[in-house]
């Protein structure tokens, strides 16, 4: 999709007519919009022309506050539909340079299409992908951090968490672990007043309870398993984002610290433990979709002008 059709949805969702558009942009940001008329806001919608990356996220930030959702408008999409319209090509620049959460295992034969990214509740496989993952999580050693096997297979298989995996024609290529808990216990911590290892089924939001997003144990055998896996996580935030507040996680890697950053969640706070220093990361969902990285992933590059 390109940012000028998400435009034209968004106007006309919200039953504005281009004049009044441009009346309200220029009410909500003097600065981008002072000298907006229909004519440029007709050539965006038709993409002849696109506004500037600073207008497009400020014209996300009015859509926001309008609707009241962080991603509006997409929410009409099926899951089929907003995964055609994702750029799985973007994510990528997700990841940067990693050999501890991402392998470079060989997938110049496999297709994106052929990897198969599931919830791990619904599958037989769901005891070896935790035995994995928990070992995985043995580099950081920490309570703050890591779950057991057997409270990860706990939530695994709670019907309101988001425990996925990834398979290539049977073979298992990673795993993302991530469950939307109570904005209480997610404010605990992230200031490190709770640990990871208290957490208990009752500190997860039902499916239509607010809660916060608290990234875990991810990793991924090559970058298509994990473009999938994030490709999976961006549905699951746009289907839900009238649920979701914030977005965090905690981490004792340098790669994982960087994963968060180009995901635009900002450094909160430390703490130390066992002479390591575990940071901890959190945005709101709201900005993690204004940020830089989710428009390049939203919407699509073209060759028409900035203006």
């Amino acid at each position: 999709m390109q940012f000028g059709e998400y435009l034209k949805l968004c106007r006309e969702e919200s039953n504005l007519t281009q004049k009044q558009l441009v009346d309200e942009l220029y009410n909500h940001d003097i600065e981008n919009f002072s000298g907006l008329d229909t004519n440029t806001l007709g050539k965006w919608e038709r993409g002849a022309t696109k506004p500037k990356a600073t207008k497009q996220i400020s014209i996300l930030k009015y859509f926001q506050d309008f609707f009241n959702l962080p991603l509006p408008c997409l929410n009409l999409y099926n899951e089929d539909q907003i995964k055609k319209l994702i750029l799985k090509k973007e994510i990528k620049n997700l990841f940067g340079s990693t050999k501890h959460m991402i392998y470079n295992f060989p997938s110049e034969m496999m297709s994106c299409e052929d990897i198969d990214v599931y919830l791990l509740r619904d599958s037989a496989r769901i005891t070896p992908v935790i035995e994995s993952s928990t070992h995985f999580q043995q580099t950081d050693n920490s309570d703050f951090i890591n779950l057991s096997y057997e409270k990860t297979k706990e939530f695994a298989l709670h019907p309101d968490t988001f425990f996925l995996a990834c398979d290539y024609k049977g073979h298992g290529l990673g795993w993302m672990f991530c469950m939307k808990i109570k904005v209480d216990v997610f404010q605990k911590l992230m200031n490190f007043e709770m640990k990871k290892s208290d957490i208990t089924v009752e500190d997860i939001a039902s499916y239509d309870e607010e809660g916060s997003m608290l990234l875990g144990s991810y990793f991924a055998m090559n970058v298509k398993a994990a473009s999938m896996l994030v490709l999976r996580y961006y549905i699951y935030l746009i289907e839900n984002q009238h649920t979701i507040k914030e977005m965090g996680g905690s981490t004792t890697s340098s790669e994982a610290s960087k994963f968060f950053q180009n995901m635009n969640l900002k450094r909160y706070t430390t703490t130390e433990t066992d002479s390591k220093q575990i940071v901890s990361y959190r945005q709101t969902i709201k900005d993690f979709f204004t940020s830089d990285i989710s428009i390049q992933i939203l919407f699509s590059k073209d060759s028409s002008i900035e203006e």
